[in-house]
């Protein structure tokens, strides 16, 4: 009898190591998270209006700004600020104008959902556990970035009030569906039309 449960244990060993994956991901967030969550403060800070800044030194406040991709908001500000003829002040005191940023929101939700057997964890003995594969009759599964940002500004030296935008939204997701096992397809607004992943393997230097 304990023959044949090792023999049992072996064959779904074999059967299920061809298809289960294993992820790695070194830095805290995955590349299409960074790409989820900068797309969405992209699309939030094309939609807010900059007061006049032509000729203007700006200085931004970026301390209503959180999150991990704070400095990327506030990077993105400065750089609309310049595109409107505005010059980035070094501090508060050597500024015409104060532009506060904050945001609401920056961050990633998911959905999922699934027709079939969800992955689960088998123990082997004296091995530890292996992950079985999906079996998807049908799935599908969301990742949706949302940033909500808004600025407030006012003159540098006399603290009166100039202009307020009101919360602007940005949004960016990416779709993958699977159909009978092995039928697969996705939709994102991640990486503009042109740009395409090399299908090329990198040659590692000796």
């Amino acid at each position: 009898m304990r023959c044949v449960i090792m023999s049992t244990l072996i064959g779904v060993a074999l059967l299920t190591s061809a298809c289960s994956s294993h992820r790695v991901t070194n830095p805290e967030h995955s590349a299409t998270e960074q790409l989820l969550m900068s797309r969405a403060i992209d699309r939030a800070v094309d939609e807010i209006q900059l007061p006049d800044v032509a000729s203007k030194r700006v200085f931004l406040d970026p301390g209503g700004l959180q999150g991990d991709f704070a400095s990327y908001a506030a990077a993105s500000l400065r750089e609309k600020i310049l595109h409107s003829d505005g010059r980035i002040a070094a501090s508060r005191d050597s500024a015409d104008l104060i532009i506060e940023a904050r945001s609401g929101a920056s961050s990633i939700d998911s959905f999922e959902t699934l027709i079939g057997l969800p992955s689960y964890e088998i123990p082997i003995p004296l091995a530890g556990t292996l992950s079985s594969p999906e079996a998807a009759l049908y799935k599908r599964g969301e990742r949706r970035g949302i940033a909500k940002l808004a600025l407030a500004s006012y003159g540098a030296e006399s603290g009166q009030f100039v202009s307020a935008t009101g919360p602007k939204f940005g949004f960016a997701q990416k779709r993958e569906w699977t159909l009978l096992f092995f039928i697969s397809w996705k939709n994102e607004n991640l990486i503009p039309e042109g740009v395409a992943p090399s299908r090329h393997s990198v040659a590692v230097p000796n």
